[in-house]
């Protein structure tokens, strides 16, 4: 895929995406557990329901091809909590991150949000490099110790 022009961000159908939106939580999980092994496990098939009444997935769709999607719900604050933001290796690096970004931008704004929180793991380069570029700073580290 190479850029975004033929590329639309709407809310994922239940159940139509769910099997779509399913391999890209598969195609993170591998990525992830390939880069972290000693710290990453994914309870595949509890993603769809956390989300409360108050929040959504939206997907990158590029001609009925899935290539991306991002959960999000409003919390306490009035703020707004992105869970998970995936785009498969084929679509990164084609502004797909940054649309689904703007679109939780986007709804964060019409409810009257003052601001966006996300979590990612400190050396996840290209992650942090996207949420850098949209304005996104450092807010607080957890740390952990192996034992």
């Amino acid at each position: 895929m190479t850029g975004t022009d033929a590329l639309a961000i709407r809310e994922m159908l239940v159940p139509d995406d769910v099997e779509r939106v399913t391999a890209l939580y598969r195609e993170s999980a591998n990525w992830h557990a390939q880069s972290w092994p000693d710290r990453f496990e994914v309870p595949l098939g509890e993603q769809f329901g956390i989300w409360q009444a108050d929040g959504f997935v939206l997907v990158a769709d590029a001609d009925g091809e899935i290539v991306g999607m991002v959960s999000a719900e409003m919390v306490d604050g009035p703020a707004v909590w992105v869970g998970d933001v995936i785009v498969t290796a084929a679509a990164r690096r084609n502004g797909v991150g940054e649309l689904l970004m703007h679109a939780v931008e986007e709804w964060a704004r019409q409810r009257g949000a003052t601001h966006i929180g996300l979590q990612v793991y400190v050396d996840n380069g290209p992650a942090r490099s996207l949420y850098g570029k949209l304005g996104y700073v450092d807010d607080h580290i957890k740390m952990r110790r192996t034992l």
